[in-house]
């Protein structure tokens, strides 16, 4: 979280400042959850208004209120014209002091579906903050499969459109015949379905995915781990606040682009006991890379397919969770599938 204080905060709101400026340490929209410190915001909607419990936030130590009216409470009120609105504005102006974070998905099970999801969730979350230039969500396909691309083209939700392989591609990009500001390379996804247009993508198809592929193998690309770097340079920061990378299974020179570009790496990985083998691989490449890319860290370990009526699923997690620690995150069911 970035330092903020009353001043930072009347800024942001455009409203006035109070005379006695003050550090805040959060702000939060629920007094069950609010501690000292904090400032509590109002929202207001059709069966609830936040107005009403701005005495409460005050006797659990909330050290000033965001507010569409006046309320009867002696501490200080920053005064909105729409509390909803205040909450996009205050997520804006972290997000714009914030630096870009490019994820590569690694592993060899779960990917694609990870990949596409969190791309998704990211895009939604993004579009509620009334946001600035760089606060949309880049997904690109570096999978020679390339099914992330087909399902951002709409390809399983509802009009079947696939990637045509005339369209300008990454490969292109990587093969420098394009420039990643060209246009048709960076496209609008067709989802998520749910306040859609905040996430893009640069579509790959196989066949120049393959071609890209052996090119890079070469050893006369001196830059061939970089390529990917050199290219997305241009575009973090600027448009994006968040770029998912979706990696093919093998240790190729795709992987290495995404990770050299990346500053995180999220590991998708199946409870089984071949797995664990899998995860030490990944780790040790995420080492290695971090040696030429001093932003790179393992970001979390996701269960994937993970099925806890399964003894032996359940006792991989649980020998996980007490190995890995805060590394690991919360598992996804079996069930689970691509949605948006």
């Amino acid at each position: 979280m970035i330092p903020m204080d009353f001043d930072w905060l009347a800024n942001v709101l455009a409203t006035q400042s109070p005379s006695d400026n003050k550090t805040i340490k959060n702000i939060n929209t629920d007094t069950r959850t609010l501690c000292d410190g904090e400032v509590f915001l109002a929202l207001q909607g059709p069966n609830f208004d936040g107005h009403k419990f701005v005495e409460q936030a005050k006797n659990k130590g909330a050290i000033g209120v965001i507010v569409h009216r006046k309320v009867d409470v002696d501490i200080p009120q920053f005064l909105v014209t729409d509390t909803r609105l205040a909450l996009g504005q205050i997520g804006a102006a972290v997000m714009a002091n914030v630096a870009p974070k490019t994820i590569a998905i690694t592993g060899s099970v779960g990917k694609t579906t990870v990949a596409v999801n969190l791309a998704a969730g990211l895009a939604m979350r993004t579009s509620y903050t009334n946001p600035p230039s760089n606060s949309k969500v880049l997904l690109i396909d570096m999978d020679t499969q390339c099914n992330a691309s087909m399902i951002a083209a709409g390809g399983i939700f509802g009009n079947g459109e696939e990637v045509a392989s005339s369209n300008c591609t990454l490969s292109d990009v990587l093969l420098e015949t394009a420039s990643i500001r060209d246009d048709g390379v960076i496209v609008t996804s067709e989802f998520p379905t749910v306040r859609p247009g905040n996430l893009d993508y640069i579509p790959s198809v196989p066949g120049k995915m393959e071609i890209l592929q052996g090119t890079l193998q070469s050893p006369r690309n001196i830059d061939r781990d970089y390529r990917l770097k050199s290219n997305v340079k241009d575009v973090v920061g600027e448009q994006y606040a968040y770029i998912v990378i979706d990696t093919p299974p093998s240790t190729d020179t795709l992987v290495v682009n995404a990770m050299m570009a990346g500053t995180h790496v999220l590991i998708p990985l199946e409870m089984a006991p071949l797995s664990l083998g899998g995860l030490a691989d990944e780790k040790e490449l995420v080492d290695r890379m971090a040696r030429l890319n001093s932003d790179l860290k393992i970001l979390g370990i996701l269960p994937s397919r993970y099925a806890r009526n399964r003894a032996q699923q359940r006792e991989i997690y649980e020998h996980l969770l007490e190995e890995e620690g805060d590394l690991m995150l919360p598992p996804i069911s079996n069930r689970a599938s691509t949605s948006a």
